[in-house]
């Protein structure tokens, strides 16, 4: 299972009339690594909870790793990854889901249809964030965020410069994202990380109708018409502050291969990043922004130089999707139509990340969440739940 895995248990669960099987691959989230938000880093060290995964070698990225293979762990609990990411509220921009809709002909998924959504299942405790744009935030949902509290005092400092640099104060979730906001994070009033586990489906709100299985790893689909209709498988450190450039509308396309049939070995990913001008070029601007007074040394003028720095040091940022993709079903290169059911397969929708057309400039948390919604909502209405 997945992010979206929990929402979509949690919300045909509340229809009576039926029963759902949650199966998760992994265990229940781990009080300690999962639930408090400063354990993040020591999760990968640990291997709590993960599918640990690697990308495949290449020459544009990852020098610095061990045979240049970068890490993109997944979650391994419930809730997927939102039981172990970085916990940034971040929706996108307005144009990145307009653009599934415009260029993809995936109707129904454009911002104006996807915010009444975002804002249900959003429970925003910074007023003054509310406040200031009221249309764009929800306060009733189960998912809480809100502002760190107590930062760092150089996050003022770095405040500052930003403004003197000339981009005001704004709220990335509204309707202008250019400038700076400290962004808010997914942490309940307790202090404790808020994904879609804890909020969903742990401690279980359904217990008649929703069954949740642990430790059941998925080996493959059978199709037969005699089971049920609806059959989901949602199979700064070391005293030091750095700056993270992440590059999000990017034109280099990957794979994903199986090297086996076999369910237990990872398959191979290739996500070929920086293998276009554009994004080449894109990384090296912004990599020059980063650092305003570094501009005229000798690293930042020599380009060979900095570009060597950037095939060292890019890495993951944990966000791939688009392996699934959503599109107008009579296009040759989609797998989901724009309800997310499989093309030439009855009562099998995929419901998570790898169906985002694009990378919609943003981390995938609150996106996969409102997937999960609008797959429950689809199911809902095809069957005539309540």
């Amino acid at each position: 299972m997945w992010a979206a895995g929990a929402v979509v248990a949690n919300k045909l669960s509340e229809c009576k009339s039926v029963r759902v099987l949650l199966l998760e691959a992994g265990g229940a989230q781990n009080a300690t690594y999962n639930d408090i938000p400063g354990m993040m880093k020591y999760i990968y060290k640990d291997n709590v909870n993960i599918w640990k995964y690697w990308n495949e070698p290449h020459d544009n990225y990852g020098q610095g790793y061990a045979g240049g293979r970068v890490p993109d762990h997944k979650g391994k609990t419930l809730g997927g990854s939102t039981a172990h990411n970085g916990m940034y509220f971040n929706r996108g921009n307005a144009r990145g889901y307009d653009e599934w809709v415009n260029t993809y002909g995936a109707v129904g998924w454009s911002y104006k249809d996807l915010l009444p959504v975002f804002k249900e299942w959003e429970n925003n405790t910074d007023r003054s964030v509310v406040e200031s744009n009221p249309g764009y935030h929800g306060t009733t949902g189960p998912i809480q965020v809100s502002a760190p509290k107590n930062p760092d005092k150089i996050i003022d400092v770095f405040h500052n410069v930003v403004n003197q640099l000339g981009y005001r104060d704004t709220d990335v979730n509204g309707p202008i994202q250019t400038g700076y906001q400290l962004l808010q994070l997914y942490i309940n009033g307790q202090g404790f990380r808020s994904g879609t586990g804890n909020a969903f489906v742990d401690p279980n709100p359904h217990e008649d109708n929703l069954h949740i299985v642990c430790k059941a790893l998925v080996s493959r689909i059978l199709f037969n018409v005699s089971w049920p209709n609806v059959v989901l498988f949602h199979s700064g450190y070391n005293g030091t502050v750095k700056t993270s450039l992440n590059l999000v509308k990017i034109k280099s396309r990957g794979t994903i291969r199986l090297q086996s049939t076999n369910p237990l070995v990872p398959p191979l990913l290739d996500p070929n990043w920086l293998s276009t001008p554009d994004d080449n070029q894109n990384i090296m601007d912004a990599t020059r922004f980063s650092c305003p007074v570094c501009r005229y040394r000798y690293l930042y003028e020599c380009t060979e130089g900095l570009m060597c720095y950037i095939r060292y040091n890019t890495l993951s940022s944990y966000h791939p999707v688009g392996s699934c993709r959503m599109d107008s079903i009579d296009r040759p290169d989609v797998v989901v139509d724009p309800q997310l059911r499989v093309k030439y397969a009855k009562n099998l929708r995929v419901c998570d990340a790898s169906i985002f057309p694009v990378l919609p400039n943003a981390n995938t948390g609150a996106a996969a969440i409102t997937v999960g919604h609008k797959c429950a909502q689809f199911i809902k209405d095809y069957y005539d739940l309540h």
